[in-house]
């Protein structure tokens, strides 16, 4: 009994620093204390349904069709049946535990929460000169399952400059997220993105914009349906400095991972992948094909990536290498 009580208060000990909780450790069994302290300190808890956006039992305090964010407005705990839309003239915003369903949706690509731009979201300088936009803890995208082609396409698009997106539960859309300069897309979990018959839509989890510097995306968990998508995570041109791809969870598209870093001026690519982990088989039941894309894990244009590290399959945690692919 005296050794089980010591091993017990060790487990306390264990428990405190990785964890604010206190456990009460008079109330759990020598072996569940034990299973606890494993899974919680050496397993990985990845983003999903039950941590990331509203928490549980949200309830809205109000509820509008459609919405326009003012300049330093903190926007939470509402229901909005269509979209948020973000004008230029908005510097600095906070949309916080919201449910954005896209019922309506508005601008470039039919979007629910939606950056508006003076011209297209690759055009430099354009976009407002945005300080600090803040989207965390947030559902968005139409009911799970209900996905209408004629209604939405993107969940957070147009130019998401200066942008932080956190923590936030992104479904049924075509594609995730649009990330542009200075921004950090982090512990998102980006699910159910579909695939059209418009071939021109690009079926990304998160599509980074050219010209876009000091990106980063950083421990998601995207789960694109099936291997005929485009990318998890695509990057669009090779202007593109200070990218940083790091320690997500993906799965589907032609590749899973697809990148364009520019020239580090030594012939490699000027960019940072290191971290990832790659599910061989998309959730689609249709999708047979254990590759992690429908070709493979990760690829890249021109320039082998400069950084590339400890980036594996997620069932065994081998290593695997992106490949050259210039299409």
């Amino acid at each position: 009994m005296m050794k089980q009580r010591l091993v017990l208060f060790f487990i306390g000990i264990l428990l405190a620093g990785c964890s604010s909780k206190e456990a009460a450790l008079d109330k759990v069994s020598l072996k569940d204390a034990l299973s606890y302290s494993k899974n919680r300190c050496g397993d990985r808890s990845w983003p999903d349904a039950s941590n990331t956006g509203l928490p549980r039992g949200w309830k809205p305090k109000k509820t509008y069709a459609n919405y326009t964010m003012r300049n330093n407005e903190v926007l939470s705990d509402v229901l909005v049946t269509g979209y948020i839309s973000i004008p230029v003239s908005v510097k600095r915003c906070t949309i916080r535990r919201c449910r954005v369903r896209g019922d309506a949706t508005i601008g470039f690509d039919r979007t629910v929460v939606w950056f508006q731009n003076t011209a297209q979201p690759s055009v430099p300088g354009v976009n407002g000169d945005r300080t600090s936009i803040l989207i965390e803890n947030c559902d968005i995208g139409p009911e799970v399952g209900s996905f209408n082609p004629n209604d939405v396409d993107c969940g957070i698009a147009g130019c998401a400059t200066n942008t932080t997106i956190r923590n936030n539960n992104i479904h049924d859309v075509v594609r995730g997220v649009d990330a542009m300069s200075n921004s950090l897309v982090e512990n998102n979990f980006i699910h159910e993105i579909w695939v059209t018959q418009d071939k021109s839509k690009h079926h990304d989890g998160v599509f980074i914009w050219g010209n876009s510097n000091n990106v980063t995306v950083n421990a998601n968990n995207i789960e694109l349906l099936d291997e005929s998508n485009t990318a998890s995570i695509f990057m669009q041109g090779a202007a593109s400095r200070n990218v940083k791809i790091t320690n997500n969870k993906v799965t589907g598209g032609s590749y899973a991972i697809r990148l364009n870093f520019p020239n580090n001026g030594a012939g490699l690519g000027a960019g940072i992948c290191t971290g990832n982990r790659v599910r061989r088989n998309p959730p689609d039941p249709g999708a047979r094909n254990p590759l992690g894309g429908d070709y493979g894990p990760a690829s890249y244009w021109e320039f082998y990536p400069a950084v590339w590290t400890n980036n594996v399959w997620d069932d065994n945690d081998e290593p695997f290498t992106p490949v050259l692919v210039n299409w």
